[in-house]
């Protein structure tokens, strides 16, 4: 059950915290490597070359940036040998043991199954280096479900952020639209029979 957890930094300090925040939470941290594309200024540039985790790392700088679909396919194309991909946004926090309540959701969901939430906001207190007022973070089956508010020009939907809250009790529910910030899959691979 290997896990390439995808991340596409752009000028985000908060990065080390997030990566930190999924080795010391997964059940099988040994399980888990991590593509970051990082988007840097000079303060930056090093920001996670001296972590001690499997982490491949591909660097521009932040005036080089051509947006988020280009970061994102960067780190897509660092894929090895994993059995499952975890796109992230470089400033979340992860559950206790959340690799394998992913993986035993995913498979219990079916063929074809993906799971995407927004996660819940919290604020960093940088000086005593501690994460707090969490969003909904004891009751967890509280979740923001994407609904579409607004088109942003011609090719984007705004789904209202952390503006409809929905009780899950417990159960996946079906959405028309995923949240890029967290999105969970199985990795098919596709053989070139050719």
């Amino acid at each position: 059950m290997k896990i390439l957890v995808l991340l596409a930094s752009f000028l985000d300090d908060d990065l080390p915290n997030t990566i930190k925040s999924c080795v010391e939470n997964a059940r099988h941290p040994d399980n888990i490597r991590f593509a970051v594309f990082l988007q840097h200024d000079e303060k930056l540039a090093t920001i996670v070359d001296d972590l001690p985790y499997d982490i491949v790392t591909r660097k521009a700088h932040y005036t080089e940036s051509k947006g988020i679909g280009w970061a994102r396919d960067i780190v897509n194309s660092l894929y090895t040998d994993e059995d499952y991909i975890l796109q992230i946004d470089s400033h979340i926090r992860m559950a206790k043991d959340w690799d394998t309540i992913l993986v035993d959701e995913l498979n219990n969901l079916g063929d074809k199954a993906v799971i995407s939430y927004l996660s819940p906001s919290f604020f960093r207190d940088k000086e005593a280096g501690v994460d707090t007022e969490f969003v909904n973070k004891d009751t967890p089956t509280l979740i923001h479900v994407p609904t579409p508010v607004s088109f942003v020009g011609d090719w984007g939907v705004d789904v209202g952020g952390y503006t409809n809250i929905q009780d899950t009790k417990n159960k996946n529910i079906k959405v028309p639209f995923m949240f890029a910030g967290f999105i969970f899959a199985i990795i098919i691979q596709i053989l070139d029979e050719q």
